[in-house]
């Protein structure tokens, strides 16, 4: 073999590697675009699946119910009741925010129960804050926990919530989790702001 011919072959040799580095890091890219989207979808529809549960409760407290219609008013407690007349059914509802999730590798992820007559469902989907904030008629926020008849003056309540993915999402420049953070100030009509 002339000096030519190994000249070539060690610079065919060196692009060969240079092309074969180049899309090794083109997939390790794609994977990692692709595990974020992954990820980022999932955590976006926990977070609405849980937003469209706790509007269509908290609508609800205290329809058709005497006082006290919020049993319980903490941070990261509300027990409430209303009443569904197509069915003739009282419900007593309430949110809480549990311990840790272990299963999670998310080391904030905890366990949010809703319990609705006695059967408590674990949603295990992320979440890692949940509060609940309560105002009066003057829009004044009210001191958290709230019980006896200052319940009953209780007109608005703001949910906040906080949904993070499972797992940690590593990318080439950092390492994070996918989070969904959801706030709204619910005026349930049955609280006296729209009768």
């Amino acid at each position: 073999m002339g000096s030519s011919a190994m000249m070539d072959f060690l610079a065919s040799t060196i692009i060969f590697g240079v092309l074969m580095f180049t899309i090794g890091r083109v997939q390790v890219n794609l994977n990692s675009t692709m595990y974020y989207n992954t990820y980022n979808y999932m955590t976006q529809n926990f977070a609405l699946e849980l937003s469209k549960t706790v509007e269509h409760d908290f609508h609800k407290i205290g329809f058709n119910v005497s006082n006290p219609k919020i049993d319980t008013a903490e941070i990261d407690k509300i027990r409430f009741k209303y009443y569904i007349l197509n069915d003739a059914t009282m419900r007593t509802v309430s949110y809480e925010l549990g311990a840790l999730d272990t299963t999670s590798e998310n080391p904030d992820d905890r366990i949010l129960y809703r319990t609705e007559n006695g059967a408590t469902v674990a949603h295990a989907i992320g979440v890692t804050e949940f509060d609940i904030r309560y105002y009066n008629k003057s829009l004044t926020e009210m001191t958290a926990p709230i019980t006896g008849s200052n319940r009953d003056s209780i007109h608005a309540v703001q949910v906040r919530f906080r949904v993070e993915s499972h797992a940690p999402i590593i990318l080439p420049d950092a390492t994070q989790y996918i989070s969904v953070f959801w706030e709204k100030l619910i005026y349930p009509r049955n609280l006296g702001n729209l009768q």
